[in-house]
């Protein structure tokens, strides 16, 4: 009986240490406070610390950011909206191509300019940071989006969702 009681304390040990130890991330964010800015401002400085960010690197990115944020919210509910009225347009009884046609075009043109706008980012980007700088951070972006990938595999048929 002491046995199993000694091994059942050992193992229940365990279970607490190990939650602990794994609840941690690199800067001491334990998910368990609910709020997700705290992970990203996690993330942030894990990031700003492995690319070895200057001061003045820092504040141009984040000012980068902000200008970016406005305009790319602006043209995603734009594009929001366009979907909307062509999901709309089509539903109408007798609806033809060349109605919904002007819809079509407008949300081609927005995709366009929404590609051009993330390429300028990028680009802006790549302008504020070293080369070795950028290839790091292309190398953590491949590295995080393989990680989300392979979390969110459907189980049953291991396909994407």
């Amino acid at each position: 009986m002491k046995k199993i009681a000694m091994v059942v304390a050992i193992v229940v040990a365990a279970a607490f240490i190990a939650g602990s130890v794994f609840a941690f991330g690199g800067c001491g964010y334990s998910g368990k406070d609910g709020k997700d800015g705290a992970k990203k401002d996690c993330m942030k400085q894990d990031m700003k610390k492995e690319l070895g960010l200057t001061a003045e690197q820092n504040t141009k990115l984040e000012a980068n950011k902000a200008a970016h944020r406005t305009e790319a919210k602006a043209m995603h509910d734009a594009m929001k909206a366009k979907k909307e009225e062509l999901r709309a347009a089509i539903a109408k009884p007798g609806a033809t191509r060349a109605q919904v046609e002007p819809i079509v075009g407008q949300i081609k043109a927005l995709e366009a300019q929404m590609t051009d706008k993330r390429v300028d980012g990028i680009l802006a980007v790549k302008a504020i940071l070293t080369p070795e700088q950028f290839a790091k951070l292309e190398a953590m972006k491949e590295k995080s989006i393989k990680e989300w990938k392979g979390k969110n595999k459907d189980k049953n048929t291991g396909k994407d969702r």
